[in-house]
């Protein structure tokens, strides 16, 4: 509805009412650029991806920080992110990397290794994840299975997705 949200260079996510035109809060807490933000398709609350390697889940009742995550040793910056459309887990994509986290406790929930270099968009749909990068000349798009993904389906760590086969 009514709100928006946008993230900043100073590492803050500024939510604003289009309704009355005026800034609702501002949630302060990333270390770097915010490179994404998403809200959650039933509940309010909202996820907010940063280059600090973060990702943070806020209460937008209460205006404040419920949890936090730092996947950066592995995942790089987090570029991407998106709610699965049922609610249940947060899909989050890094340098060649996807994981899948929950919240309160956050926790990441599956991780799939793709061979997408960096994400510069991601979209979730039934059970798809579709991501999409350049690189100069070249656009690539990804698919990955979330029926193979912890916890949409079944967990199968044996199968990686990659430019040639970038189904799971």
């Amino acid at each position: 509805g009514r709100w928006i949200a946008s993230g900043g260079n100073e590492g803050n996510v500024v939510i604003y009412d289009i309704v009355a035109g005026k800034i609702i809060t501002e949630l302060k807490g990333h270390g770097a650029s915010i490179t994404d933000v998403d809200f959650h398709p039933e509940e309010f609350l909202l996820a907010s991806s940063s280059l600090d390697g973060t990702v943070k889940f806020w209460d937008l009742e209460q205006h404040q920080q419920i949890s936090s995550s730092s996947y950066s040793s592995d995942m790089g910056p987090v570029r991407k992110i998106g709610f699965h459309p049922s609610g249940k887990a947060l899909c989050a994509s890094g340098r060649d990397c996807l994981k899948v986290f929950s919240w309160e406790p956050t926790r990441v929930l599956d991780t799939v290794k793709v061979a997408w270099g960096r994400p510069n968009d991601v979209a979730v749909l039934d059970q798809q994840l579709i991501s999409c990068g350049y690189s100069t000349t070249n656009v690539s798009v990804f698919v990955v299975d979330l029926a193979n993904v912890s916890p949409f389906g079944s967990n199968n760590n044996s199968a990686k997705s990659t430019r040639d086969s970038p189904l799971r």
